[in-house]
């Protein structure tokens, strides 16, 4: 049986993306745009822009990639996926920033119209990383759930999930409540707690392995004690 550290990363949607069959490359963009569509507006609207033009500039950068086909060109050896897409939007940011000047005057990132803030300023650059996370988690989380649902425990997942964080510790609602609301001993309720928190772990690895080029159980932990970080 294969390890979570032996399944493809997600850098093999990204080739995909680039490289596939028409279906397997829209079916590639279309995953990595639905996990990822958050970190990028997040990052564009910590530059100061409204929503409804952070909403534009990242559709424009995804059909930028797509059109560009950057997928095709994106270097396994830049390690982390997430330090991928953050290159490729800080370009594309100060591309349309250069572009708009030429064309219109002025594009909002800036008042005194120095430059984007994206180039200038770290708030942009933690927003992404937030962002980031929290969509790995949520992912995981999601994961998490149709496993459960898949082995119909569906509602036992529901009861347990206040007990669920993060960092897979949480801040522990009343056991003996909770136990005795679902039927549960307090020990048996702990027991499914721990083996809920353990599955969530597990998930979580196996996402964020994904991201890596290079895999490594080390390597994970430090991904994962990174982006726990930026929440």
């Amino acid at each position: 049986m294969e390890s979570d550290f032996d399944q493809p990363t997600r850098w093999s949607v990204v080739w995909r993306a680039g490289h596939g069959d028409a279906g397997e490359m829209r079916s590639a963009r279309e995953e990595l745009a639905r996990i990822y569509w958050q970190p990028v507006f997040q990052y564009i609207r910590c530059a100061g822009l409204p929503p409804e033009r952070a909403e534009d500039l990242t559709q424009g950068f995804f059909e930028h990639i797509i059109r560009r086909n950057l997928f095709a060109s994106a270097q396994r050896d830049r390690g982390r996926l997430r330090g991928y897409f953050f290159f490729v939007l800080r370009r594309y940011l100060i591309g349309e920033w250069r572009r708009e000047r030429r064309h219109q005057g002025h594009f909002p990132l800036r008042d005194d119209d120095s430059g984007p803030v994206v180039a200038l300023s770290p708030a942009p650059d933690r927003a992404f990383d937030r962002a980031w996370a929290l969509a790995t988690i949520h992912r995981a989380l999601e994961d998490t759930e149709s496993a459960y649902a898949a082995t119909d425990r569906a509602e036992l997942f529901a009861q347990l999930r206040p007990f669920l964080a993060p960092d897979g510790s949480g801040e522990d609602p009343d056991y003996a409540r909770l136990a005795a609301a679902i039927g549960k001993s307090e020990g048996a309720l702990r027991t499914a707690v721990s083996r809920l928190r353990g599955d969530f772990r597990t998930h979580l690895s196996s996402l964020v392995a994904r991201t890596l080029d290079h895999p490594t159980p080390e390597a994970v932990r430090e991904e994962i004690r990174d982006l726990l970080h930026c929440l």
